[in-house]
């Protein structure tokens, strides 16, 4: 992939660090809505739901970079 700025960035750490930054806020919204600071990521079942007309490189993509930010991860693939 290329950045704004020109630079070429792996695709796989992009969607890999998108994906974290999404699952770090999602902890941060649950820590203030239930106001346990120790609540962690790790007492989340996270579901990655991707489009099942995928390519399995595609969905393997996906797995790779998923599985880089998260361990207690289900897939789902639509339409069910």
């Amino acid at each position: 992939m290329t950045a704004a700025n020109g630079e070429k960035v792996d695709a796989l750490v992009v969607f890999s660090l998108s994906i974290k930054f999404m699952k770090d806020e999602a902890v941060k919204i649950f820590r203030a809505r239930t106001g346990d600071e120790s609540y962690s990521a790790d007492g989340i079942q996270w579901v990655l739901t991707v489009p099942a007309i995928w390519s399995p490189a595609a969905k393997q993509f996906m797995r790779e970079a998923a599985y880089k930010v998260s361990c207690n991860l289900k897939w789902c693939f639509f339409p069910f």
